[in-house]
């Protein structure tokens, strides 16, 4: 795969196609200066291993009479090491019961599974959420069941995307013409619905337990109006132009296993190209799916990969023996009382990964680095005392009895 590495000639390009997307009805002066929390002005902690920062953009957004308001949000953005140029992940978030907290929609697993394969990731604190915005919601229809903001959720979605890529657009380190699209709940729906047609480098989208209009205490499994829903979808697969994987469990207590299969099916019949990866029940709670990621990292690799990206790897590993297959915890060889515990945690991290065993039974991981073979060699040896063997990279057992 040869990644395309924009010029200064495509970036211009790519600019003059969001900008008037995004500023069609800004100014240069703020109508309405966004409302802010103590909190937001407080210092933030950085991931300094990501140069994490944060950076606030003008938008435009419209609440449910159609008023529109000129106003900010926060971004948040990470990229790995390198000078790049790295494609683009754009990380949506969901609702919830607090609007304000925390200050600012930072990171999850998602995002860590992003920035560990290449990608920059840009992360918008939607306007209404946050420290910033809190006086406006544009997400919000009318109270009840009757609207519940649909069309509101997905403009307010996409607007904040093509905001994050027009700000990337004039970043060295990022490549607008590679975009990811992703996101959780509200974050996970709206995406798939309102960002694969019409905004300049979109090419997949990973959609989260994706959904709107639920509410476990009330009615577990039964959202408000699910075939809302299921109409917005329809509309959004018939003009979809970048394919998309969409993510649940069976027991979202928010959507259940049923309504996704609904909205699913008729995304696909409308013409979208979407694969459904539908998970057994996890832990309480399968709305959380996105945490999980051991659970859909393969699929989400193989997704990746049809689009030209391929996940990290080990250096130096030794090749697969066929030994045992990987999650058959029962072959473990020098098994000590924590051994299988320790690989059961190895084997719910994300790659690059190493697992060891030393003579006396012990046992070291390294998961993250490129170079933790090495890394994790040395760390064996300082533990147990004693020269220490591979079992599995990656994910493959390379262990010879």
């Amino acid at each position: 795969y040869m990644p395309v590495v924009p010029t200064r000639a495509s970036r211009a390009l790519l600019g003059c196609l969001l900008l008037p997307l995004l500023f069609s009805a800004t100014s240069n002066v703020f109508a309405e200066p966004p409302i802010a929390r103590a909190e937001v002005m407080a210092a933030h902690t950085f991931d300094k291993t990501y140069r994490e920062t944060i950076v606030s953009l003008p938008i435009v957004v419209r609440d449910f009479s159609g008023k529109e308001h000129e106003t900010e949000f926060q971004l948040t953005h990470m990229r790995p090491e390198g000078e790049g140029p790295f494609p683009l992940a754009v990380m949506h978030h969901g609702r919830g019961p607090d609007r304000s907290y925390p200050s600012r929609k930072r990171s999850d697993r998602i995002v860590s599974y992003f920035l560990r394969r290449g990608f920059a990731v840009l992360i918008p604190t939607r306007v209404g959420y946050g420290g910033l915005g809190g006086g406006i919601d544009p997400e919000i229809g009318l109270r009840g069941c009757d609207d519940v903001g649909i069309e509101q959720q997905i403009a307010s979605v996409r607007a904040h995307t093509i905001a994050a890529l027009s700000f990337a657009a004039s970043q060295k380190w990022a490549d607008p013409a590679r975009v990811m699209i992703a996101g959780g709940s509200v974050g996970g729906y709206t995406s798939a619905a309102g960002t694969t047609h019409g905004i300049p480098g979109v090419i997949g989208v990973l959609n989260f337990a994706g959904g709107s209009g639920g509410s476990p205490k009330k009615s577990p499994m039964i959202p408000c109006r699910p075939e809302r829903i299921e109409v917005a979808f329809a509309k959004a697969g018939g003009i979809a132009t970048a394919p998309s994987l969409w993510i649940y469990a069976e027991n979202d207590k928010y959507w259940g296993p049923k309504h996704p299969r609904n909205w699913h099916a008729a995304f696909v019949k409308a013409g979208g190209k979407a694969e459904l990866l539908m998970l057994p029940p996890y832990e309480t709670d399968g709305h959380e799916i996105g945490s999980a990621v051991y659970l859909w990292r393969r699929t989400a690799d193989a997704f990746l990969g049809k689009l030209g990206f391929q996940p990290p790897r080990t250096l130096e590993a030794p090749a697969p023996s066929g030994f045992a297959e990987l999650g058959d915890v029962s072959k473990l060889p020098l098994v000590g009382k924590t051994t299988a515990t320790g690989y059961e945690r190895f084997l719910r991290t994300d790659l690059p990964r190493v697992f060891l065993l030393s003579p006396s039974g012990g046992w070291t991981y390294r998961s993250g680095s490129t170079r933790g073979l090495s890394e994790a060699m040395q760390q064996c040896k300082m533990t147990h005392k004693s020269d220490c063997r591979v079992y599995a990279v990656d994910d493959d057992v390379v262990w010879r009895p």
